[in-house]
């Protein structure tokens, strides 16, 4: 099975999504948990804890280390810039 860094499954067009947008656009399954291996991915890559990727998804909060930024951005195809919507 291919990763979902990368799998084009859903074909989104990610240079004008955030990470929220990326994460709710990932395609649910009864019996695969695409979700589930994206926040995955991302904790590994990262080397931070479940909850720090949510927070990250949901808005919360907000990475503090640039290589974190980067990850992301290549995780998602998303620039970095925008990754989280500006309050």
């Amino acid at each position: 099975m291919k990763s979902i860094e990368n799998s084009n499954a859903f074909e989104a067009n990610t240079s004008q999504m955030t990470l929220k947008d990326y994460y709710e656009s990932i395609p649910e399954s009864r019996w695969e948990t695409p979700r589930r291996k994206f926040v995955e991915q991302i904790k590994e890559r990262c080397e931070v804890t479940d909850s720090t990727v949510i927070n990250w998804i949901s808005g919360r909060a907000k990475p503090q280390k640039s290589s974190h930024y980067v990850a992301l951005a290549e995780i998602t195809g998303i620039p970095v810039e925008n990754l989280f919507h500006e309050n």
